[in-house]
């Protein structure tokens, strides 16, 4: 398991403990309604699927799990998970949640899109960051675009693929 700690201006990233406190995060998955691009939260998870969850994301090397925080309140606010961490390919497939309702539309998505990936640049060497997202989320498609992502299929039934090249501007 590695112990990732990214400080940003407002926020923290962090792995996640399976003995952290979960009920924000247990909040989120188990309110479809507030997550309706979040086909993970379509399931109802219990405290110890989650703690499943977490340890098995833990325990594989291809995937960092990491928990996002305010740092002035230090409550879970969302995650950002990188999966399928290729060091060959130098890429990986990114998913992100903000699950606290009161910090979305404030740019953190963004700050911790950008951050983050700039952290796996350096500290793994990728250069390639995959994202799949719902057609209907414009807000998201919008977001990834701005920062740099650009459409890779957009023939797949449900949504599109992004991919961002972290060395290109």
């Amino acid at each position: 398991m590695r112990n990732i700690e990214i400080y940003l201006n407002d926020l923290i990233l962090r792995t996640l403990d399976i003995n952290g406190d979960l009920k924000n995060y247990l909040y989120w998955m188990s309110h479809p309604e507030d997550n309706e691009y979040i086909i993970s939260a379509k399931k109802n998870y219990s405290l110890s699927d989650l703690q499943d969850y977490i340890k098995n994301c833990n325990q594989n090397p291809d995937t960092i799990l990491l928990g996002i925080f305010d740092r002035v309140r230090l409550v879970h606010i969302g995650n950002i998970k990188y999966e399928n961490i290729d060091l060959v390919n130098k890429s990986a497939v990114m998913g992100i949640l903000i699950g606290d309702k009161i910090y979305r539309g404030r740019g953190l998505a963004k700050n911790v899109i950008e951050e983050s990936a700039k952290w796996l640049n350096n500290s793994l060497g990728l250069q390639t960051i995959f994202l799949g997202v719902d057609n209907n989320n414009s807000v998201a498609i919008k977001l990834y675009s701005k920062i740099g992502f650009i459409v890779k299929n957009n023939q797949l039934e449900s949504g599109v693929t992004m991919q961002w090249d972290l060395n290109v501007k």
